[in-house]
């Protein structure tokens, strides 16, 4: 059984609850076409207050339409300009999965 497969104290499908906003992701797994984050600190819902993120261990998953273009962008400042770099999904697993890297979710998108 993989963490993917593991149960969580709560469970839910309403996408207007929840944001990504300051979550932090350590792991990452790919498995038929989706894509499972997993936020040991928790991820934000607007039912259990304000301070975030606030549900406790969560994981998210994405599912893929198409598996080609899809990247990551990492975006650091190098001698006072901002430099992109852009990541596959398989290098970013390797990044999060080695634990070398977390992925923070800095915005909130609606």
């Amino acid at each position: 059984m993989t963490e993917a497969d593991m149960e969580f104290e709560k469970e839910s499908r309403d996408r207007e609850k929840f944001s990504l906003h300051d979550c932090r992701a350590d792991r990452i797994e790919q498995k038929d076409r989706k894509l499972t984050f997993f936020f040991p600190g928790g991820i934000a819902n607007s039912d259990l207050g304000n301070d975030w993120p606030n549900t406790g261990r969560a994981a998210v998953q994405f599912v893929l339409l198409e598996e080609d273009g899809i990247c990551f962008y990492l975006f650091r400042d190098e001698d006072g300009k901002t430099v992109r770099e852009q990541y596959s999904v398989k290098q970013l697993m390797q990044k999060l999965n080695s634990k070398e890297w977390e992925l923070e979710f800095a915005y909130r998108y609606q």
